[in-house]
């Protein structure tokens, strides 16, 4: 189970696949196409995970899940 973040709020799972391939280098489009997912709901899922975790930044949000080992996979 996904620890709580600093607002209160797990990362759902799409969240955290999305901010752990994020992690790992790649941009929005190849996230898109690795989850299936279309770019503009990739984008939702990043800023949704970035307010979740109390995060000023996508960067931030990376360095906040890290610290949390709040990332799938």
């Amino acid at each position: 189970m996904p620890k709580m973040s600093e607002t209160g709020r797990s990362l759902s799972v799409v969240e955290s696949e999305c901010i752990a391939l994020l992690a790992n280098g790649r941009d929005v489009p190849a996230i898109a196409r690795e989850l299936e997912l279309p770019p503009h709901i990739v984008e939702r899922q990043l800023d949704s995970a970035r307010d979740a975790l109390g995060a000023k930044s996508r960067l931030h949000a990376v360095i906040l899940a890290i610290a949390m080992r709040d990332l799938g996979g």
